[in-house]
């Protein structure tokens, strides 16, 4: 039996080299493929659990949060507010004078129900004034010169109402509601003249500053005037909005 063995060593270790051989083969070619694919697979599984577990906890919080909702829909209501709320406006504007040292002097204001009603008016007082007007007045007019003209033309600046863009109301939604607010102040400076108009454009209530007019101090007025001053008068026009269901 020894001799047998030994006589074909050679034969049996070249058939255990090629079984040796064989089964590196199938592993490589069958059963690695299978086990990455199968390691591949738990992977996924565990993927689709985890963001399982992740709906289910926003699922959650969105049932938790039903309040957080009313709050959103507070602070919306914070920047376009269902009412008017026109005193609290004021109110706010005439608060902004003490953290700019400013001083409002007027606040008009006109909004969208009011708007046809001013037209209609301001039309028939021109009607008015124009069937009321004497030629020999017109003629005495003539003849007292470019100063008087000057001095009405400025007179007719100062009593010019707030009004608001008949564009800005064709454009905007129904039930969006206009409000433009006029005010007449005197900033100690001009850097608390821009920290003002800041304030008011970063309230919580949407607020545009859309006309504008200051007039500043030239170098004269500071350095060669007998009383120097920093003060910046202006007027500005405040545009806002509010619901109306």
């Amino acid at each position: 039996m020894n001799e047998y063995f030994e006589e074909n060593k050679r034969s049996l270790i070249i058939l255990a080299v090629m079984l040796f051989l064989l089964a590196a083969v199938v592993f490589f070619v069958l059963v690695r493929p299978l086990v990455k694919d199968y390691k591949a697979e738990q992977n996924r599984i565990e993927q689709l659990k985890n963001e399982i577990e992740l709906l289910e906890a926003q699922i959650e919080n969105l049932q938790d949060s039903s309040g957080e909702v009313d709050l959103k829909q507070l602070m919306l209501e914070n920047k376009i507010p269902r009412e008017r709320e026109l005193d609290e406006y004021i109110l706010a504007l005439q608060q902004l004078e003490l953290h700019t040292e400013s001083r409002i002097d007027s606040i008009e204001f006109a909004y969208d129900s009011s708007f046809d009603v001013d037209e209609e008016e301001t039309d028939q007082s021109e009607g008015e004034e124009a069937e009321e007007t004497d030629p020999e007045a017109e003629l005495e007019s003539e003849l007292e010169g470019g100063d008087a003209d000057e001095e009405e033309s400025e007179d007719a600046d100062e009593e010019t109402d707030v009004s608001i863009d008949p564009q800005l109301l064709n454009e905007k939604p129904e039930q969006l509601q206009v409000l433009t607010v006029k005010i007449e102040a005197l900033s100690p400076d001009f850097d608390k003249f821009i920290e003002l108009l800041k304030i008011i454009e970063s309230q919580d209530r949407i607020s545009i500053v859309t006309s504008l007019r200051f007039t500043k101090p030239t170098e004269q007025d500071l350095y060669f005037s007998d009383n120097p001053s920093d003060l910046i008068p202006f007027e500005a026009e405040l545009t806002t909005f509010y619901f109306a269901d």
